[in-house]
């Protein structure tokens, strides 16, 4: 029997071929969403992570987030691993959003490649806890070792 794989090393060149691209598509994708924090002040941001468990050339929609946030940047990383010849790959995004109004929120499930998020609450205060408190006032105090500054 071996002798028969050592002889058409092309047969053994791709049943190792097919037992790779099985392994590495063996598993399902999956998006996952998760926020840095879920309460928050009008005032503040927070970031909104995606990762999707493959590589993907497409971009998650975002238009649903629209309409209760402002979307103030995005940012997008590719990681490829392959350990003991298993190869994962991952594609992150991270959404910086800021809060249009207070209230309690519902990010919904975010879509790409067919794959959903799920969905995220979210509470957003009308005022911190440090504003309602009365506002205490900071000081700061400098000491240099020049005598003289230059502007800019």
């Amino acid at each position: 029997m071996f002798k028969i794989f050592w002889q058409k090393p092309l047969t053994v060149l791709s049943l190792l071929t097919a037992l790779f691209l099985v392994s590495a598509h063996s598993h399902a994708d999956t998006l996952t969403a998760s926020v840095d924090r879920d309460t928050l002040s009008i005032q503040e941001t927070f970031t909104l992570s995606l990762r999707y468990s493959g590589q993907s050339r497409s971009a998650p929609d975002l238009e649903p987030l629209q309409e209760d946030f402002e979307i103030l940047s995005t940012q997008q990383s590719n990681q490829m691993q392959i350990i003991n010849g298993r190869m994962a790959s991952n594609t992150d995004w991270h959404i910086a959003l800021a809060p249009k109004r207070s209230g309690q929120f519902t990010i919904p499930a975010l879509t790409l490649d067919n794959v959903s998020s799920q969905p995220i609450n979210i509470n957003v205060e009308a005022q911190n806890q440090s504003a309602q408190s009365g506002g205490q006032s900071v000081f700061v105090e400098i000491e240099t070792d020049k005598d003289s500054a230059y502007v800019q």
